[in-house]
């Protein structure tokens, strides 16, 4: 690998649980929605109105449907968790190659 990486481990390390405070907020505005879709019920009604939004309305896991949605953004919480770890991660990785560059470099100059 050649160029060059400028990073700031302790910054990194300082943003990553904001990625997970993002995602536990999706998970509660998630439970929440769902609680409300739930109560909610069939809020179109049962007359001819409601019964022709209701063919146009996709309610099942389908792409563009309702389930669907709601999976998407419990994966989407899930994957900024993931990254906030990763981040975290990557902070301490990169600490610990700067380390043994370092302590390579002392090395060969003694």
């Amino acid at each position: 690998m050649t160029g060059s990486l400028w990073a700031e481990p302790d910054r990194m390390r300082a943003i990553a649980p904001r990625f997970a405070q993002i995602g536990d907020d999706i998970d509660t505005a998630l439970t929440q929605l769902k609680a409300g879709i739930l109560r909610e019920g069939r809020c179109w009604g049962f007359d001819e109105p409601g019964k022709q939004f209701e063919k146009g309305y996709p309610q099942g896991n389908e792409p563009g449907g309702v389930g669907y949605t709601l999976d998407q953004l419990g994966k989407l919480a899930q994957l900024l968790h993931s990254v906030g770890t990763q981040i975290a991660s990557n902070a301490n990785s990169i600490d610990r190659q700067d380390e043994h560059n370092a302590r390579q470099l002392r090395e060969r100059s003694v």
